[in-house]
């Protein structure tokens, strides 16, 4: 076989590389008989403790067999089953205490969470009896606070009190806040009498021992305004609360039912002056304030259907002891103000500004349901609303042109109809002069711009011996305007362009001597001097 020969550097390589994987195989061998070990032992340990167990059980079988071959033997077998270490009997009681224990325990617990615990109020140093909690006194504090109101006996009541909790036996009754406010005012000196408090909003009114004059009262006083309202008016209501309270109150409190009702119910009569508003009527009016259109007429002289805006109105106030609450529901037209928009445009100069469009008002229709206390109008909720017509902005134009000559001293004094058609400028030759002039000569640097004087709809842009480059714009109302001797060019024939759009660039083409624009006035084909329709530096 033939031998082969392994480098010096791939053998040391192969080595190191033998070792290193040596290290962990050996790891997991010690590892694995580490458990194995473990493993024997726990089953030996198992074994023997199993062994040793069927060899104490057996042993102590055979004993007991010897002891009951004998009556000696058997009654010691009977004291040690019964009284032994582990017997009958310390086995019973082992387990008897500590249960018997847990049942008096839970007897105990049960029977402090069955008993009931109230608290003792003594008011004075006098013991007047249990409450619930001490929630139950300070109601009853507020009680006697109310029904003491503004009476004489009010400073005799002591507030001090002291609170001890007691259990409560089958015998001991819980009182009311209301029981032990009686107490309190009785225990006071207060001389007292059963009957109800009238309170409006929690204000104690007066005393009576009968309610019904005072419910029937009350009653027709709403039925009587309701008629007059109409069927539109909904939720007639008093604004304030009314409540009746059973019980003893102060002797001095007691008041005739009929006289109370008398009081609860009246009613006051006056005037206002209401200041019309644009859109009032004498019917809206009416309505606003729940009043007749003849009381209106019958306050104020002359008063038209239509009432004038800023218009003075005596209007008729009626004032409730307990104000009448009460809704409406109406559908009103209301007026949506239009936006205004400002645009920049160069056809118009710097500093003018004209109305494109005009502004129009919306309408809208809203459903409301309009809330009136005695008759006066306290509150609008909107519940639904229909945009009826839209408001249309207003737009105005904002003139951004700034072309104007080169000199303020050049003063065109015209119609203003067109705009300085060039970008700086001065005027070298003006309309009929050196022989008939057709147009007016503006002189400027070469390659100014040129702006269209009005707008209007490029009606030729091109080249003629005479005007060189130039530009025709046919405006709306007929009248053309000419622009010659351009440079450049910068429209096409048929292209829409607007006032201060730049069309071309001054040049010096055609018959020309220097760079200048020439601008043509044309009115039915006619020429027509320029300057009659250019305002320059005039205002």
């Amino acid at each position: 076989m033939k031998k082969i020969n392994i480098p010096p550097q791939l053998s040391v390589r192969l080595q190191t590389a033998s070792r290193i994987l040596s290290l962990p195989l050996r790891a997991i061998g010690l590892l694995l008989g580490d458990l194995i070990y473990l493993l024997v032992k726990s089953v030996g340990v198992g074994i023997r403790g199993i062994c040793g167990f069927f060899r104490r059980r057996q042993a102590a079988a055979e004993n007991a067999v010897r002891q009951y071959r004998t009556k000696r033997s058997i009654l010691h077998l009977l004291g040690s089953v019964v009284a032994g270490e582990s017997g009958i009997l310390r086995t019973v009681l082992r387990f008897a205490v500590p249960l018997t224990s847990c049942a008096l325990l839970w007897t105990v617990v049960q029977q402090g969470m069955h008993q009931q615990y109230g608290v003792a109020v003594a008011v004075d140093g006098k013991m007047l009896g249990i409450i619930e909690n001490e929630s139950a006194y300070m109601e009853a504090e507020e009680i006697v606070r109310r029904r003491l109101d503004s009476a004489e006996d009010a400073e005799q009541v002591d507030f001090s009190r002291r609170f001890q909790l007691q259990r409560l036996s089958a015998s001991d009754m819980l009182l009311t806040a209301g029981q032990l406010a009686e107490l309190m005012m009785q225990n006071a000196g207060i001389e007292l009498t059963e009957g109800y408090g009238v309170y409006v909003n929690d204000v104690l009114q007066g005393v009576v021992t009968e309610t019904h004059p005072i419910e029937a009262a009350m009653t027709r006083q709403l039925s009587a305004f309701c008629n007059k309202l109409g069927e539109d008016a909904e939720q007639v209501h008093y604004a304030d609360t009314v409540r009746y309270e059973f019980g003893l109150f102060p002797s001095e409190r007691f008041t005739d039912a009929q006289k109370l009702a008398n009081k609860l119910t009246a009613v006051t009569h006056s005037t206002r002056i209401y200041t019309a508003v644009s859109g009032d009527t004498v019917k809206s009016v009416a309505a606003r304030f729940s009043v007749t259109q003849e009381e209106l007429y019958a306050l104020n002289d002359e008063l038209p259907v239509i009432i004038p805006y800023g218009r003075k109105i005596t209007v008729p106030v009626t004032v409730h002891y307990m104000p009448i609450v009460y809704t409406r529901r109406v559908n009103a037209l209301a007026m949506i103000d239009f936006d205004t928009v400002r645009t920049e445009t160069n056809s118009l100069p710097e500093g003018r500004e004209e109305v494109i469009m005009r502004g129009t008002k919306g309408e809208r229709r809203n459903h409301q349901v309009i809330t009136y206390t005695d008759g006066v109008q306290t509150a609008v909720e909107t519940v639904r609303s229909v945009l009826t017509v839209k408001p249309i902005d207003r737009e105005i134009a904002v003139g951004t042109f700034k072309a104007q000559p080169y000199s303020t001293d050049t003063v065109i004094d015209g119609i203003g109809k067109y705009v300085w058609p060039v970008d700086g400028g001065r005027i070298t030759c003006p309309f009929g002069s050196a022989g008939g002039h057709i147009g007016l000569d503006i002189g400027a640097a070469e390659y100014s711009e040129i702006y269209a004087a009005d707008g209007g709809v490029v009606q030729y842009a091109g080249w003629e011996p005479g005007y060189g480059n130039f530009v025709i714009l046919l405006h709306d109302d007929g009248y053309q305007t000419v622009y010659g001797h351009c440079v450049e060019l910068l429209v096409n024939p048929g292209l829409q362009v607007q006032r201060g759009d730049v069309i071309a660039l001054v040049g010096s083409t055609g018959d020309s001597t220097g760079p200048h624009l020439h601008f043509e006035v044309r009115e039915n084909g006619v020429r027509v001097d320029p300057a009659l329709y250019l305002r320059v530096n005039a205002d």
